[in-house]
């Protein structure tokens, strides 16, 4: 998660620039950078960062008080970033995009699975004091 997560203050710096002033020169970096994110192929850090442009141009098209064109320039530049992000990052995104349906990973869990590894109530109390329940 480190390798992709030190690339998020550049791509939030130059995707800002890029929404605040609309230069070309911005844009480009910003795209360099989330595309070098996408190429160490975290999901979880590369959904993040969507996430964290996205509700960034939706804050500054609201709080200019104005909640249609400018809330829609801004999410359309953040669009564009991650486009050119997916262009730059594709040597990694698309034989990645392949090979998640032959992954076991596209695969849903068992109900049982999925309950072994949750945190049933009687553990709860192992916040506080370690092993309160005892070894398991």
């Amino acid at each position: 998660m480190l390798f992709p997560a030190a690339w998020i203050p550049l791509v939030c710096l130059f995707t800002r620039n890029f929404v605040r002033r609309g230069r070309w020169r911005d844009f480009s970096l910003a795209g360099l950078f989330f595309g070098l994110e996408l190429l160490a192929g975290e999901p979880t850090t590369i959904v993040q960062t969507g996430v964290l442009l996205g509700a960034y141009a939706l804050y500054r098209g609201l709080a200019r008080g104005d909640r249609g064109r400018r809330t829609a320039i801004g999410l359309g530049a953040v669009a564009l970033v991650s486009v050119a992000a997916l262009l730059a990052g594709a040597v990694q995104m698309w034989p990645a995009a392949g090979h998640v349906r032959d992954s076991v990973r596209s695969r849903p869990f068992a109900y049982e699975v999925a309950t072994l590894w949750s945190t049933p109530p009687q553990r709860l109390p192992e916040f506080l004091v370690a092993n309160f329940a005892g070894h398991l």
